[in-house]
């Protein structure tokens, strides 16, 4: 079992710390929010563009740990 949390503010920083593949997308205006995340992946999209584009690369097995 591998934990994946996705995120893009604040609010989620506590998830993003407690998994194994953190994974931030870009905020709605296209900015990354400031998160103190160690070994975060960062996804250039927005939102639910940023969530499959994350998804799939699970899926290919670019992102695992």
């Amino acid at each position: 079992v591998v934990s994946v949390g996705i995120g893009d503010s604040y609010n989620d920083q506590p998830l993003l710390e407690a998994v194994q593949i953190p994974i931030q997308v870009q905020r709605p205006n296209g900015q990354w929010q400031a998160l103190d995340v160690p070994d975060v992946h960062r996804i250039e999209a927005i939102g639910p563009q940023g969530w499959s584009l994350a998804m799939q690369r699970l899926l290919d097995d670019e992102l695992l740990v």
